[in-house]
């Protein structure tokens, strides 16, 4: 991310911005449908139907959601996760 942000500064693109936020913060008030993009590399998104759940939840309509997981568990929950997701919007 700090390399991310580097390159950004000397871009000039002024439509983008990087944020670092603790899965704990995503419970908070003010974040809901705030990205286009969440990405979790190797952290607690995936490992649960509710994880991932919160992890949508600040997505905005039509964002993606990248996760990073070690191991092959993640799959069914993602799956399920990703129905109910749809289902629900």
């Amino acid at each position: 991310m700090k390399l991310a942000t580097t390159e950004l500064r000397t871009s000039g693109i002024a439509n983008i911005s990087f944020e670092h936020v603790g899965f704990g913060q995503l419970r908070s008030r003010g974040w809901d449908e705030r990205f286009d993009l969440a990405l979790s590399e190797r952290g607690p998104v995936g490992y649960s139907v509710g994880s991932v759940l919160t992890a949508l939840s600040v997505v905005k309509p039509g964002g993606l959601l990248l996760t990073e997981v070690i191991g092959e568990l993640h799959h069914q929950e993602v799956r399920r996760c990703s129905v109910d997701a749809v289902a629900n919007r």
